[in-house]
């Protein structure tokens, strides 16, 4: 991994385990608690060409389990690897192999502790079945973390895919349109 993402992704983690922050949603009893966890991206993008320009790949995919849970000794922070199932790629830099069946891990700050979601404020954690695509980088073989946090990560229900927060490119449209916008970039 390169030191700018070394960097940025430690710029990251150290700014969420400094302003963790415990939020209850307010709903019912029986409802989940949610702590957030504040994070400043070091890196944000706001075209699909952008995201493709700095991604290894982006893929369609859903998520079928979770992989490992755990927390890191030094920071503190706690993190979540997700299976993901590639359904369809949608760019690889050459020599990069990903293909439509293939399951990978893809990591993500957060997790669940106590029946309670640990999720940074704006990139929502990860849920089993949750369809999305995904613009990634590889940080070790099999694993890894969507390049751009919240902006390099799409929410596809229905066939149509939305940003999952309003920081990053706008796109609404279906997923074929979407694939067609990162083949054109």
């Amino acid at each position: 991994m390169s030191a700018k993402r070394v960097g940025a992704l430690v710029a990251m983690v150290s700014a969420a385990v400094m302003a963790l922050t415990a939020c209850g949603d307010g709903g019912p009893a029986g409802t989940r608690k949610t702590v957030e966890l504040e994070a400043s991206w070091a890196v944000a993008y706001h075209s699909v060409a952008d995201l493709k320009k700095h991604s290894q790949t982006a893929a369609q995919g859903h998520f079928s389990k979770v992989l490992l849970q755990q927390t890191d000794r030094k920071s503190g922070v706690l993190s979540t690897d997700f299976e993901f199932t590639v359904d369809k790629v949608l760019y690889a830099q050459a020599g990069r192999v990903l293909t439509p069946g293939s399951a990978i891990t893809v990591h993500q700050t957060g997790g669940v502790v106590d029946g309670a979601v640990h999720q940074v404020k704006d990139d929502p954690l990860f849920t089993v079945s949750e369809t999305c695509v995904l613009f990634l980088e590889e940080y070790e073989p099999g694993s890894y973390m969507v390049v751009g946090g919240p902006t390099g990560r799409f929410e596809v229900k229905g066939g149509a895919v939305t940003p999952v927060n309003d920081e990053g490119p706008a796109f609404q449209g279906s997923a074929d349109d979407f694939a067609a916008a990162v083949a054109n970039s």
